[in-house]
């Protein structure tokens, strides 16, 4: 697999995006119950809403495949999600801001 031009580009892309959304998760999680507050109910609902919004992107995934085609379908899903998950660590101050990001001796 590693040695065909496409499946090798698929397979590294893959591996990096399972690589940082494992880190995301983990901490997300750590951060909505210690952070937001979140009690073990409101986090069980949050995460099947996403649960929602994977099986609503999955059924979109047939009318993506059949009008740009199946490469194409997953490099825009992964574009979009880039986006999403940079706009919901900003929205919730979830970066340290700027002089702790250097100065954390």
């Amino acid at each position: 697999m590693y040695k065909h031009e496409y499946l090798r580009t698929l397979a590294l892309n893959t591996h990096v995006w399972f690589l940082f959304h494992s880190m995301i998760g983990t901490v997300l999680i750590t951060f909505a119950l210690t952070e937001l507050g979140f009690n073990a109910s409101t986090l069980g609902l949050v995460l099947s809403a996403a649960g929602i919004g994977a099986v609503l992107g999955s059924t979109l995934l047939t009318r993506v495949r059949k009008r740009w085609g199946l490469g194409a379908g997953i490099a825009f899903s992964r574009l979009l999600y880039c986006p999403a998950v940079t706009h919901s660590l900003f929205t919730y101050n979830f970066i340290p801001p700027y002089y702790l990001q250097w100065n954390m001796s």
